[in-house]
């Protein structure tokens, strides 16, 4: 399960493992320690469940075929340098990439995706080396 700590109720978190965790446990052999390891365990993983809510799927987004999910990283990546050096070599190299595609993906089903064709091919990734 995955958790959203972000918006987790610390103060619940922590009085559920006061409640839960004894104060000063008495540990006298190797059983005993395994014992109040094991309910450190339960008290944490109880806490968070009453405490923690869990992430919600989006289930409105959509996955991007591998070749134009490869064109927008690069496309990003090559913003991204440009951001950076502002020479005329990144620009030149970034406005295909701008021109042709969106800055935001899209996320609802109701996209229509345009055939790959009317776009140039991807540069070779060695040449983002030597900008």
């Amino acid at each position: 399960m995955i958790y959203d700590y972000k918006q987790a109720n610390w103060q619940l978190f922590q009085s559920t493992i006061d409640n839960l965790i004894p104060i000063n446990p008495t540990i006298k052999a190797t059983a005993d320690l395994e014992q109040a390891a094991k309910n450190f365990e339960t008290a944490i993983q109880q806490a968070t469940i009453t405490a923690v809510p869990k992430l919600k799927k989006i289930r409105n987004q959509i996955t991007l075929p591998a070749p134009l999910a490869y064109l927008l990283r690069l496309k990003n990546y090559s913003r991204r340098r440009f951001q950076r050096l502002r020479t005329p070599t990144t620009r030149s190299f970034i406005h295909p990439f701008i021109s042709n595609f969106p800055y935001q993906t899209p996320t609802t089903k109701e996209y229509e995706m345009e055939p790959l064709s009317q776009y140039s091919t991807p540069p070779n990734i060695v040449l983002l080396e030597n900008l």
